[in-house]
């Protein structure tokens, strides 16, 4: 079964492959292997979170193994499993669970709480899960062996195909039956998700560039035609008298500037999403031949400019008004 999460064993000895928060590396209490991860012990809050890709239209299965130290009671610790698509934006949830507090086994007596959960299903627009472990409370949470788990309309991964058999001796064919009466079409299933698109191939070498065919001869040019007449430009009106300007408030007293509030705390950084594979550029295809330049159509006659009219009086200038108060 192939494992989406990177170095959800922790056998790395640190916390690649994961983002977090007041979480460190523990090789004295593991689940398996030589290592497991440890929430800070006198911080409240901590976290663990990754992102995943996954496939559209399937359900996740989520594996955990969770403990505790001493003889407090153990904090509250949440498991969330967030469906996003392509550009990061959260589109549903797929797992929400909270382990109340006092509820881990105290790893002195080496005992795990091994949990194991399936999500919901993934929406048609997921392209990745985030998976976050976290506590909210005082004291320390050990973590090993995260693993998620796709399943296939809730069919786990299918192993390996097994040897074929010895193909057995073809017997005799018997005579062939007269033919039924054909039944009615069945309904048509729905289609299946499109599979995931291949590789494309290199880019071939362009070809050769045909010969550019001979420009044609360019024909005789019209004669110009007669410019016609320009009509009488009429007489503008007289431009009326320019109103007087009112008088300008005075400005009222600026109020008192309140105090600058304390700056928020700043949030973690959520987690960077994978950059998909840039495609291949297609193969350019070949230039065609120009075709021949046709003969240039003859100009009209341009008809004669009529004379231009008279200029009408401008009006006379209104008086300016007072200036307002400032």
């Amino acid at each position: 079964m192939s494992n989406l999460i990177v170095n959800g064993g922790f056998e790395t000895g640190d916390l690649m492959g994961w983002s977090s928060a007041y979480t460190e590396i523990n090789s004295q209490f593991v689940h398996t292997g030589r290592y497991s991860a440890q929430f800070a012990n006198t911080i409240p809050f901590a976290f663990l979170a990754q992102m995943v890709p996954v496939t559209a239209g399937q359900s996740l299965a989520f594996q955990v193994s969770l403990g505790t130290l001493g003889i407090e009671p153990s904090p509250q610790v949440s498991m969330q499993i967030l469906f996003v698509n392509d550009i990061g934006e959260q589109i549903g949830t797929g797992l929400d669970v909270v382990i109340v507090p006092d509820n881990l086994p105290n790893l002195v007596f080496n005992t795990w709480n091994e949990i194991y959960q399936t999500t919901h299903q993934i929406p048609s627009d997921g392209a990745f899960a985030i998976i976050i472990i976290s506590k909210t409370s005082f004291g320390p949470v050990l973590i090993d062996d995260v693993s998620i788990v796709e399943f296939v309309n809730g069919i786990g991964v299918t192993g390996p195909t097994g040897v074929t058999g010895v193909t057995g001796a073809t017997g005799p064919t018997g005579v062939t039956g007269a033919t039924g009466v054909t039944g009615p079409t069945g309904v048509t299933g729905s289609t299946g998700p499109t599979g995931v698109t291949g590789v494309t191939g290199s880019t071939g070498p362009t070809g050769v560039t045909g010969v550019t065919g001979v420009t044609g001869v360019t024909g005789v040019t019209g004669v110009t035609g007669v410019t016609g007449v320009t009509g009488v430009t009429g007489v503008t009106g007289v431009t009326g008298a320019t109103g007087v300007t009112g008088v300008t408030g005075a400005t009222g007293v600026t109020g008192v500037t309140g105090e600058t509030g304390a700056t928020g705390v700043t949030g973690s950084t959520g987690v960077t999403g994978v950059t998909g594979v840039t495609g291949s550029t297609g193969a350019t295809g070949e230039t065609g031949s120009t075709g021949p330049t046709g003969p240039t159509g003859v100009t009209g006659s341009i008809g004669e400019t009529g004379p231009t009219g008279v200029t009408g009086a401008t009006g006379s200038t209104g008086s300016t008004g007072a200036t307002g108060v400032t």
